[in-house]
């Protein structure tokens, strides 16, 4: 049995082959951050389920797995729409494509480049956001992490195309346990509005993907977030989103889960200046075996913020959902309006959601609001659907899309919203003509 913490603990070496890899040269704060983070892995140990955060969710697939480094990764992606684009793959940065419209507007950096040439700017903001040293899946990325992208930009600046960045594995061919560890810096300057997608895809039954992104928006800065997860259904995918929003500072986010094995999807934000606003959107599939864990927090810790979250899960066959959300309201963060709500579709007897919202609130003059619902499709509604002469399964269907449209309608990136509400229609057997998104009911 793996010890998992304290003095003699073997848990970094099973990480050995990483930690021979790293990159060389680095800043001296790098490499304390390294060391420190480390240490904290070493202490806290594989999260084990009498972990309050970790209830609902076992890593023992993670702990008990050999893991290895991932291989150099071929570039073999196509696009077919306009973006400022990073293609990371196996955990490295194979291509940066900014278009000339956006060129003056940001910059865009690997680690190699950002450790040696832009190391006043990396000192002051790497490494700030993630709570490595409590969370440790954070630190065992601060740890072992190969290569970074970090997108800075610039102050009062509107980008008018997205920023994305997709994250892919290419599975060696002896199908060997690899892992890769991620990591994105996105600092978006005072006054500028940005859309950032993060796109996850590839992979095999042995692939873990462990990751860290670190969101700045500094003063009046407004970032709308979309996290698209559609790795393969059997692989373990580890990653946390830690958010820092100073005054008038707006973040949109839009986290979607279609992929996986052992998913855990992590939104820690924290609202630090006056008149912040965060808005958290979620929406899972989890069918066969699928393990499928959203976590969520979100500080408030100035006066007059807001933030408002809807979390929708869809489970079918013997998937499992989880929803674990903690509003934290400090001392002389008044006036927070904060509302929280997770909806479950539960559509066969043996899948199962787990839902804990939580509300955590030291200030008296707030107005904070959760709720959660877990239920099936509405007979009546299905009747009715019938009623109109559309037959029970294709009835069924639509009810499901509708349930997970109400999410998908919010994404304002065309191409990504088209592509999900393509994959829902495939998902549910219903025809991929876009009229269907018009059907008009007598």
């Amino acid at each position: 049995m793996l010890k998992t913490r304290g003095p003699g603990s073997k848990i970094t070496q099973q990480w050995s082959a990483f930690l021979r890899g790293q990159p060389t040269q680095e800043p001296r704060f790098v490499v304390a951050a390294r060391q420190a983070a480390e240490a904290a892995f070493s202490e806290l140990g594989y999260p084990l389920r009498r972990n309050e955060d970790w209830k609902y969710t076992n890593v023992a697939a993670v702990a008990q797995t050999a893991w290895q480094p991932a291989p150099p990764a071929q570039l073999v992606r196509q696009f077919d729409w306009e973006a400022v684009r990073v293609i990371i793959a196996n955990g490295r940065v194979l291509d940066v494509h900014v278009p000339p419209a956006s060129a003056n507007k940001l910059r865009i950096m690997n680690w190699h480049d950002a450790s040696q040439k832009h190391v006043d700017f990396l000192e002051s903001h790497w490494n700030r956001t993630a709570r490595w040293s409590q969370h440790a899946f954070a630190a065992l990325n601060a740890m072992l992490f190969e290569d970074a992208v970090i997108v800075h930009v610039l102050p009062n600046q509107d980008l008018d195309l997205p920023v994305h960045i997709e994250i892919y594995q290419q599975a060696n061919e002896q199908l060997e346990p690899q892992a890769v560890f991620p990591r994105i810096l996105f600092v978006l300057g005072q006054g500028s509005r940005a859309s950032l997608v993060e796109s996850y895809s590839g992979g095999s039954e042995r692939c873990f993907t462990c990751g860290v992104v670190e969101l700045i928006l500094e003063r009046g800065a407004h970032l709308s977030y979309y996290k698209v997860q559609q790795e393969h259904p059997n692989s373990i995918h580890i990653v946390q989103a830690y958010a820092r929003l100073a005054q008038q500072a707006e973040l949109q986010a839009y986290i979607v889960s279609l992929g996986g094995g052992l998913v855990r999807n992590e939104c820690d934000v924290r609202l630090e200046g006056e008149y912040g606003s965060c808005t958290l959107n979620g929406l899972y599939l989890a069918r066969g075996k699928q393990h499928i864990d959203n976590h969520t927090e979100i500080e408030h810790l100035a006066p007059a913020c807001t933030s408002y979250e809807l979390y929708k899960g869809i489970l079918s066959e013997r998937g499992h959902g989880v929803f674990q959300g903690k509003i934290y309201v400090h001392p002389g963060a008044q006036k927070t309006d904060a509302k929280q709500t997770n909806q479950a579709l539960l559509l066969s007897d043996d899948a199962e959601v787990d839902s804990k919202p939580q509300l955590e609130i030291y200030a008296d003059d707030v107005r904070c609001t959760h709720g959660a619902t877990v239920g099936q499709l509405d007979e009546q509604q299905l009747f009715y659907l019938q009623t109109r002469g559309i037959g029970r399964e294709q009835a069924r269907s639509l009810l499901i899309y509708a349930f997970a449209e109400d999410i998908v309608s919010r994404i304002q990136v065309e191409p990504v919203r088209l592509q999900l509400e393509d994959l829902l229609l495939a998902e549910e057997g219903l025809p991929l003509e876009r009229e269907l998104r018009r059907l008009s009911l007598p």
